[in-house]
């Protein structure tokens, strides 16, 4: 993805955004950020943290009671119809036709968008390719797996050729191998088409093997946002846990601390534990120290800060708190 000067303006502007109930219950309380083209954004967040109400705002769905915000130049408040003609929306429940095959559910929606005759059989065929559903076309899409549901529900939001795609929960309730595939079509879809996602999600493998960037949200607020490897850089170190095989002497210790001078290092129950900042591109070099001490190796580990621990420090809580 190239740095956000080369993209140019942002597809997606939000500013101090709000949500307000009648009740005076907030949903969302003075969120703000960019989402630039070609980049797949994520709103990482426990249920009734504001991710899903947020979307639906920008997606013209509900209205914000306060802040401003534009999708591709337009003002989300007053000019909908616009921004509805150049968007895409799967929502976290799959809609589907009981009776429609899966050929007859994308010709219909590309209809409903006013794309007739030949040219939307064939952007339904196109769909079906993109979405591995071509030899599924005829089936009833009730008698698809869950997997299967996700992607067609995809493909449909995705007929009248979109440039911002909104996906919230996208994977919620599918197995692993499906939701694989699922991350590796909308990886496929932001680097040959441009598309611009903006997701919501719970899940912290997803976010951290899917989003660009991340907007780390809680009570309706954003706590943080940037690259999941910045994150986790900004919680703190790397360790490298090496399991000796045996308890160095007085000389080895010497040559230990003299290896890794200036680093942190701890001996505990015969493992050396090493704070570093980078554990893949040190991890070689403390081997080679641990070797001139004359020590063997039993096994060696390098522990990395999660996204989890992201959460933890810019929120208060981990993220499995707040999951039922």
């Amino acid at each position: 993805m190239a740095d956000a000067q080369a993209r140019g303006r942002p597809v997606i502007q939000v500013r101090d955004l709000e949500k307000r109930y009648r009740d005076g219950t907030y949903a969302v309380r003075g969120v703000s950020f960019d989402v630039h083209r070609g980049e797949i954004f994520g709103l990482l967040g426990p249920n009734g943290a504001g991710k899903t109400t947020t979307m639906h705002v920008l997606g013209t769905l509900h209205r914000a009671t306060g802040g401003a915000a534009r999708i591709l130049g337009h003002d989300v408040a007053h000019q909908p119809h616009a921004i509805r003609r150049r968007i895409g929306f799967a929502m976290q429940d799959v809609g589907i036709d009981d009776l429609a095959t899966a050929e007859e559910m994308l010709v219909f929606h590309a209809r409903l968008h006013g794309i007739r005759g030949r040219e939307a059989r064939r952007r339904a065929a196109e769909l079906l390719d993109t979405f591995d559903l071509t030899k599924h076309r005829k089936r009833r899409v009730t008698a698809f797996s869950g997997g299967m549901q996700r992607r067609l529900d995809l493909a449909v939001s995705l007929i009248h050729d979109p440039d911002v795609l909104f996906l919230d929960e996208p994977t919620t309730g599918l197995d692993p191998h499906s939701r694989e595939d699922l991350w590796a079509t909308l990886r496929r879809l932001r680097d040959e088409r441009g598309l611009t996602v903006l997701m919501s999600t719970h899940y912290m493998d997803e976010a951290d093997e899917l989003c660009d960037r991340i907007a780390i949200i809680q009570d309706g607020r954003i706590a943080a946002i940037d690259t999941p490897r910045h994150l986790k850089r900004n919680v703190g170190a790397d360790t490298i846990q090496v399991e000796l095989g045996a308890h160095p002497d007085d000389w080895q210790k010497t040559v230990l601390r003299e290896g890794f001078r200036g680093a942190p290092v701890r001996l505990r129950d015969g493992t050396l534990e090493l704070r570093v900042q980078d554990g893949g591109e040190s991890l070689l070099p403390a081997l080679r120290v641990v070797d001139r001490a004359g020590l063997s190796v039993r096994s060696t580990r390098v522990l990395s800060p999660t996204l989890n621990d992201a959460f933890l420090k810019y929120t208060g809580k981990r993220l499995e708190e707040d999951e039922p």
